[in-house]
């Protein structure tokens, strides 16, 4: 993955491509995708400022999902420096888990509409 970065408040897309260690995409079916963000990285997951888990996917077998975290989350969040990965699940309990990386939240000029 790569660092994300966005403004307080916008909705924050995200596309997932799960790959093996060969680098072969991964077909979905059956599994379930984590996703968090946390402002500090030891924070457990009830205490993250999201916790996505995705089950439901529309092209399971290309490896690759696409998911919103509406403007209402983020604007929640603090600006500042956060920390998020994404793991992936298997049918079988095999878990592949991408490199721990940086989520940039800046201040919003413009208020809520």
């Amino acid at each position: 993955m790569a660092t994300l970065k966005l403004k307080s408040g916008d909705d924050l897309q995200i596309r997932f491509t799960i790959t093996d260690n060969d680098d072969a995409v991964v077909n979905l079916t059956g599994g379930t995708i984590k996703f968090k963000i946390a402002k500090n990285i030891n924070k457990d997951d009830a205490s993250a400022e999201y916790l996505g888990t995705y089950t439901t996917f529309s092209a399971p077998t290309t490896g690759i999902q696409t998911e919103t975290i509406a403007d209402s989350v983020t604007a929640t969040w603090t600006p500042g420096n956060y920390q998020y990965q994404v793991r992936f699940i298997d049918s079988s309990g095999l878990v592949r888990s991408d490199d721990v990386d940086t989520c940039i939240i800046e201040q919003n000029l413009i208020d809520d509409e």
